[in-house]
């Protein structure tokens, strides 16, 4: 994806890491849980998107659902220690089903 690196991208865990790159409205997250807390811990991952916008989870192959007003989305992490996020609809089509 071509684009700049975002600034202002968190979770609201500290052994949560995020950083990603955009163009406009559309991002890729990368979302690190390195540290090994418990799968089913919830994460609330903080963005520049504007509300409503679609987040794509790469690594699942599904949908996740939108951005929240303030542009956050909630995750529950699993065994996986990194996930891949798609926010935005022009490349939505090429997110692989699972």
């Amino acid at each position: 994806m071509d684009g700049t690196p975002l600034t202002g991208v968190k979770s609201s865990l500290d052994r949560v890491k995020v950083c990603g790159m955009g163009v406009g409205n559309e991002m890729a997250l990368l979302v690190s849980n390195y540290s090994g807390l418990a799968p089913g811990t919830k994460v609330s991952v903080q963005t520049p998107a504007a509300a409503g916008t679609p987040v794509w989870d790469l690594h699942g192959g599904k949908r996740l659902g939108d951005t929240e007003a303030t542009g956050a989305f909630t995750v529950a992490l699993d065994s996986a220690t990194a996930h891949l996020y798609y926010l935005g609809s022009k490349y939505a089509a090429a997110v692989p089903r699972r």
